[in-house]
């Protein structure tokens, strides 16, 4: 009867992990498979961007990303998951596909940061600059990414 309590259940905390457990072994899976210069930025790079968009703007309705940026992480996104997670072969190079969008989607983000800090950034609301810092990261950190994959991008 002990095992009636929800303790007994496979990836319960008898069997050695719970459902955090399953959910944090899955997330390490995933991460392990960003590999090569610049790729785990990248990608990291473009889910802050589309928690933003969704968060930010979508929910709260703060902060919204510049569609530029935006659709280039989305593509980053699709194409991580399609060669990495499905293996499935790209119509382009993997690494040159997301050299390309990382680069479009900092520079797009540097020229948003040089705006914003144009135009008194730090004078809205705490939850706009938040998300703005977000963005901010995701943008730059999308650049950095690139930059790093563009030489064995370019060099095929």
């Amino acid at each position: 009867m002990a095992n009636d309590q929800g303790g007994g259940t496979p990836g319960g905390e008898e069997s050695g992990g719970g459902p955090a457990d399953d959910i944090q072994r899955q997330f390490n899976d995933a991460v392990g498979k960003l590999t090569g210069p610049g790729e785990p930025l990248i990608a990291l790079g473009a889910i802050l961007l589309v928690f933003v968009d969704v968060f930010g703007d979508i929910i709260f309705d703060e902060w919204g990303v510049v569609y530029e940026q935006l659709l280039a992480a989305w593509f980053v996104i699709g194409a991580v998951v399609l060669h990495r997670f499905q293996n499935s072969t790209l119509p382009v190079r993997y690494p040159l596909v997301l050299a390309v969008l990382g680069l479009a989607a900092g520079f797009v983000g540097v020229r948003e940061i040089i705006g914003d800090l144009e135009n008194s950034f730090f004078d809205r609301d705490s939850a706009s600059i938040i998300f703005g810092l977000i963005t901010w990261a995701g943008g730059v950190l999308m650049l950095l990414g690139a930059i790093q994959l563009w030489p064995s991008a370019k060099n095929g």
